[in-house]
């Protein structure tokens, strides 16, 4: 059997090639086993947030193999049994959220992005064939596909069609370091008013990263607050991206809760799916109904082992014994996250933890030193038993499934300091 570093090369895209060149062999509550490793591997990447319950669990397990002894994995967007009751436990879950919530199911996070620029698309219809533009922020990030890129960087699509890329307005975002929670909103006025008339008038939809992904970065709420009030004012529709934050992942069910707006749809996925490929929007029917018949069909919408995946989850998530011990477990990794940042000037300034994530952004002489601490700590810490992500920037990710032990949270900070101690 040729080993990963071989089969990457010969057979897989270079587009694919991992930050860390590691195999993972298996996993357990808060633990993988590693390729190489002899002692286990305490995870603070929960995959990239998807794994929020953490690995072999049994509710997880055993609602899976129900849905396999049924005999079909898969049966395109048709009514099963468990596609309808994952759908009455995900209304229970927002319905204190939404007035009336809609639901949008799929298997990925750029296919929910994609959907509500569509539906921010048909709502700027209703006004004008010209509102066909989308406001976001610099640094933000949606996805890989085409209007999701557009939507965060531009990727080559920026760059080969500045045309397009037009279509798709952004203003900076408001840094802690720069941006006071008294000064948000006349950031968000600033920035609206360095876009032209033509651009502001014909905004049909914004959307936000609830948290700019790769340094856990929040707004003010003043910045947020100024946005739901422009919004309303112009009648575009505001949502928000909670690919990274929902589920719990900042301590609320969802992130945009923690800035005290109503959004008109918020895009979900990772942790909903408790490590399956499941994805959606929920919004207001009045803004979800907008699609046409059929038009939001997906090949692997709703498919039996996802629904199954996502209601174990929403299941296990309604238990107080699941809230109290995720209550504590927020309160100490945060706790313990800012803790440590104060005692080290470079990560004093604008490191963040909210709930469970969290980043140690190092600020540094320059950007190419603070990458290289980055990423040496990224290494130091697999070797001595805790895997973070390794962003590719400035910054280290901090993310362990939201069931994680206390012990193993306490463990994992002190080895972060004995590494932070070693600069």
């Amino acid at each position: 059997m040729k080993n990963s570093e071989e089969i990457l090369k010969n057979y897989l895209s270079i587009g694919l090639k991992p930050n860390l060149d590691i195999k993972w062999d298996r996993g357990w509550k808060e633990y993988i086993q590693i390729e190489g490793k002899q002692k286990k591997i305490i995870d603070f990447t929960s995959g990239i947030l998807v794994n929020c319950l953490g690995y072999k669990n049994k509710s997880l397990t055993n609602g899976l193999k129900k849905v396999i002894n049924n005999g079909f994995v898969h049966a395109y967007h048709y009514a099963t049994d468990i596609k309808n009751i994952y759908i009455k436990s995900l209304n229970d879950f927002t319905v204190d959220l939404f007035d009336h919530p809609k639901f949008y199911l799929t298997s990925s996070g750029t296919e929910a992005t994609e959907t509500c620029m569509k539906l921010m698309l048909r709502s700027g219809q209703k006004f004008s064939p010209s509102k066909n533009k989308i406001l976001t922020i610099e640094g933000n990030y949606h996805g890989r596909t085409m209007g999701s890129a557009l939507m965060s960087s531009g990727s080559i699509y920026k760059e080969v069609w500045p045309l397009l890329n037009n279509l798709f307005p952004k203003i900076n975002f408001p840094y802690i370091w720069n941006v006071s929670e008294e000064n948000g909103e006349d950031f968000f006025q600033e920035e609206i008013q360095k876009l032209d008339e033509e651009t502001k008038k014909n905004i049909c939809g914004v959307l936000i990263e609830t948290y700019q992904g790769w340094g856990a970065c929040s707004y003010p709420k003043s910045f947020i607050k100024a946005i739901e009030k422009y919004c309303s004012k112009n009648n575009i529709v505001f949502a928000f991206d909670e690919m990274q934050s929902g589920f719990y992942r900042t301590s609320s069910k969802f992130g945009y809760e923690k800035y005290d707006v109503n959004p008109d749809i918020i895009c979900i996925g990772k942790g909903m799916g408790g490590g399956l490929p499941l994805s959606g929007l929920i919004g207001e029917s009045k803004i979800m109904d907008l699609a046409l018949p059929g038009e939001l069909s997906s090949t692997h919408s709703c498919n039996p082992l996802s629904c199954a995946a996502g209601h174990t989850v929403l299941n296990i998530m309604k238990n107080p014994r699941f809230i109290n011990q995720l209550n504590e477990n927020a309160y100490l990794f945060s706790s313990l996250g800012r803790e440590l940042c104060t005692k080290y000037s470079f990560l004093t300034k604008k490191s963040n933890f909210l709930g469970m994530v969290g980043a140690f952004i190092f600020d540094l002489d320059d950007l190419e030193k603070s990458i290289l601490f980055a990423n040496h700590f990224c290494e130091a810490a697999l070797k001595k038993g805790i895997l973070v992500i390794k962003t590719g920037r400035e910054s280290v990710k901090l993310s362990p499934p939201l069931i994680i032990k206390k012990n193993n949270i306490y463990k994992a900070f002190e080895i972060f300091d004995m590494i932070l101690k070693s600069f």
